[in-house]
Parts: C-alpha cells; sequence; structure tokens
C-alpha cells in the first residue's frame, strides 16, 4: 500500500517548515511500509513533520531526507511526563 495524497492535510506552515496531518485507511504500522511516502515525495521536504492518526492510534515522524524519489522518516522522541 502507498500513501494516498487526499489523506494528507496542512496543518501549519511557517518559514519552509509545515506540519501534516495522515490519516492513513489501514492501521498505523501501514506507514512502516517500504516507500509508503515516497509517492508523496514532491510535497514532503526535511524537517517536515507528520502527525499520523489512524483507527488503532497515532505517532508523530519528521521527514530525515528527501531524494526526490525516496522519503525517509523518524520517529519523534516522545518523552513520558515528568512524576
Amino acid at each position: 500500500m502507498k500513501a494516498d495524497v487526499q489523506r494528507l492535510s496542512v496543518l501549519a506552515y511557517a518559514s519552509g517548515f509545515t506540519l501534516w496531518l495522515y490519516k492513513p485507511e489501514m492501521g498505523v504500522q501501514s506507514i512502516r511500509e517500504p516507500g509508503f511516502f515516497n509517492r508523496l515525495a514532491h510535497l514532503l521536504h526535511p524537517g517536515d513533520s507528520v502527525i499520523i492518526s489512524a483507527s488503532d492510534g497515532g505517532e508523530m515522524v519528521f521527514v530525515a531526507q528527501n531524494t526526490g524519489d525516496t522519503v525517509t522518516l523518524f520517529d519523534a522522541p516522545i518523552a513520558p511526563p515528568a512524576s
């Protein structure tokens, strides 16, 4: 399965940075398929953030690299609440 541009929305844009929302048809793990976001390479830029909101959960990822054909993501570090 590949990403669908109709499921990608801009939440915020400023100074070349875009915060995206992606709502996959399948579960949150579907975005882990190799090359899942390659179809959207013309939109996603290094440093952009993508919030994934799926029926079985969500997460936030960053665009680490975009070669024009291949989009590489890395997980956003999320710290547990301070106790």
